[in-house]
């Protein structure tokens, strides 16, 4: 389950694809709902509402990506359903955010750390946005308290990842690894 693990087995092609399906799975419904809602509500929805819809739906899609029922609850860590999600509602952060997992994976070689900089990373430039360049759009209080409980999901979801680096023993991408001014060869 998961790109990174597809992307070492099977290779780039089929990472690639795996990426773009857990992205698009969370993406799509999110912004479905936001041009069609009133097929199904039938009136106008104020736009803090809109935002919770779109976080809600984007969050049951990385919780069936993390819980999969296709695989006894045990699924993928969430990190590209959560982009899609990001990018569906704060596409303006996730490009941010994506500098952040780059920068983080060509320093470090490690998808995990760049994830869970990336992920972690979200909350900050909301607040960032918010606090030094004045910027508010209804429901933002909502994505910031969001993107601080998706966090916590990654960090959560990366718990053995997390062990690993401890231990030296996480894999890393040599081939991405191009910065080398952390850590060692």
């Amino acid at each position: 389950m998961g790109s990174t693990n597809v992307f070492r087995v099977l290779g780039t092609k089929w990472g690639i694809a795996v990426q773009a399906i857990d992205i698009f799975k969370s993406w799509f419904p999110i912004v479905f709902f936001t041009y069609n809602y009133d097929l199904f509500l039938g009136e106008e929805l104020a736009p803090d509402i809109l935002v919770l819809c779109q976080l809600a739906i984007g969050f049951t899609a990385m919780f069936g990506h993390i819980f999969s029922i296709f695989v006894k609850f045990k699924g993928g860590k969430g990190v590209n359903t959560a982009m899609g999600l990001i990018l569906a509602i704060a596409p303006v952060e996730t490009g941010v955010a994506l500098i952040i997992f780059f920068f983080a994976l060509f320093t470090t070689g490690y998808i995990s750390v760049a994830s869970m900089a990336g992920s972690c990373s979200m909350s900050l430039i909301v607040l960032a946005r918010m606090k030094l360049f004045d910027y508010y759009i209804a429901g933002y209080d909502y994505i910031l308290y969001f993107f601080i409980l998706l966090g916590v999901v990654v960090l959560i979801t990366h718990k053995e990842n997390i062990k690993r680096l401890i231990a030296g023993t996480e894999n890393r991408f040599e081939k991405l690894w191009i910065l080398k001014i952390f850590g060692k060869k």
